[in-house]
This record gives C-alpha cells, structure tokens and sequence, in this order.
C-alpha cells in the first residue's frame, strides 16, 4: 500500500475539501430547505423559537456556501499570477466564516445585554409604583 500522491490532486485541481463536495451539496440544499420551513412556520404561528433556530441554520447555510464557493475558486487551474493556483481560497473562507460567527455572537450579547437591562428598568419602575401606591402623596389628579 503506497501513500497517496499529493502532487497529483493538485496538478488535477483537486483539494482535499473538493472531494466532499457532493455531501455539502446535499447539506446546502436540506438546511435551506428546513430554513424556509423554519421561517414560514414561525412566521405562521408566532414561534420565537422557530425564527431564533431559523438564523441558526442562515449562519449554517452561509457557511456551506462560503465552503462551495471556495471549493469552486479552488479548483480554478493557476495562472501567470497565481501560480499556486486559488488553493488558499477555502482557508480564506473558513476564516470569514469564523469572522462571521464571532460578529453574530457580539449581536446575541449586545442584545442580552440590552434586554437585561430593559428588564432591571421595567423591576425598579415597578417597584416605585408600588411604593408610590402605599403611600399618601397621590398627586395633582388624585387616586386614578
């Protein structure tokens, strides 16, 4: 048993993720599929969750196709310029992918952040109505 002759796959235009192609083709078309159903029915029936999970799976479908589009350049033959070939590609969408990850992560803490502190406000202004309730100052209207 020999090892694989790497030189070939690339004087073919292969990499290693090209050869998984076919399998992210079928994750692409089935997350996308289950993406629209998510957003139509949450849209439908009012489901939070559903709409939440729905761009879960948008940030998995942009991942998918960031990795097919890398694939795609990849298996580009190289040029003058680009001797090497468009190889690097696929780290470089990985790396965005990641980026994007990230970037989504700061919106979801930026916005439990936010809604932390909508909720201490709305708990302390409750609790001045209730002290202003029990007490004997009832204002230029009287009781309402």
């Amino acid at each position: 048993m020999s090892a694989p002759d790497h030189r070939s796959e690339f004087a073919r235009g292969t990499t290693v993720a090209g050869r998984h192609k076919r399998g992210l083709l079928w994750a692409l078309a089935l997350n996308s599929g289950l993406l629209i159903l998510e957003v139509v029915g949450g849209l439908w029936t009012g489901s939070l969750a559903l709409l939440a999970d729905a761009g879960h799976m948008l940030t998995d479908v942009s991942g998918v196709t960031m990795s097919l589009l890398a694939i795609w350049f990849a298996q580009k033959p190289p040029t003058l310029a680009n001797t090497y070939g468009y190889f690097r590609t696929e780290i470089l969408a990985s790396m965005a992918n990641g980026t994007l990850l990230f970037i989504v992560a700061g919106y979801i803490l930026e916005a439990i952040s936010i809604y932390s502190y909508l909720a201490s406000e709305v708990k302390r202004s409750a609790g001045l109505e209730h002290l202003c309730r029990n007490c004997s100052f009832t204002g230029p209207f009287g009781h309402l």
